[in-house]
């Protein structure tokens, strides 16, 4: 008798383990179901980013724009976290690609100097004033000596506490 009450309490044990495990096996199956979901949803929402960001390089190539991106550091707006410039907007200044790196110094040497004084002020309004676009034409230096007039049209982005993280701009050959 001793023993078939052990089997009977073993089965029983037995059934509720079972059970459990089916239980664990099914949530488990749903949380990969979901996660199998949730790449598929990401799979398309990057098509579609891919998508937008050619559309816009489009619109900007046809309207003979170039782009830049500035990265900021909010606390400390004099030190960018990084610098972009398009092959494009380099080449409007006679440079290749990798003529001429992503960095402000490389910026700042084809401002022209007489400019730099009043992109210092709009940098400044936009920056610290809280000016959230800005339209304006500066001189750069062309690598072949000559001066380019450029109009840019430039946009701050700011975080949840209205601080400057990223200032974007298209500029065109004028």
């Amino acid at each position: 008798m001793n023993s078939n009450h052990t089997d009977t309490v073993s089965l029983t044990v037995g059934d509720t383990d079972r059970k459990e495990l089916e239980e664990e096996v099914l949530s488990l199956r749903r949380r990969v179901d979901e996660l199998e979901q949730s790449q598929r949803d990401l799979l398309a929402t990057q098509k579609k980013l891919r998508e937008s960001r050619e559309r816009l390089r489009m619109a900007i190539d046809g309207s003979g724009g170039a782009e830049w991106e500035i990265e900021l550091d909010p606390d400390n707006l004099s030190e960018p976290r990084a610098v972009w410039f398009s092959p494009r907007f380099k080449a409007m200044l006679g440079y290749e690609d990798d003529e001429m790196p992503n960095q402000m110094e490389a910026w700042k040497g084809v401002v022209h100097p007489k400019d730099v004084p009043r992109l210092q002020a709009i940098t400044y309004k936009l920056l610290k004033k809280g000016y959230e676009s800005d339209l304006s034409e500066f001189r750069f230096l062309h690598r072949d000596g000559s001066v380019r007039w450029l109009q840019a049209t430039t946009k701050i982005l700011r975080d949840e506490q209205n601080r400057p993280i990223r200032m974007i701009g298209v500029d065109w050959d004028i």
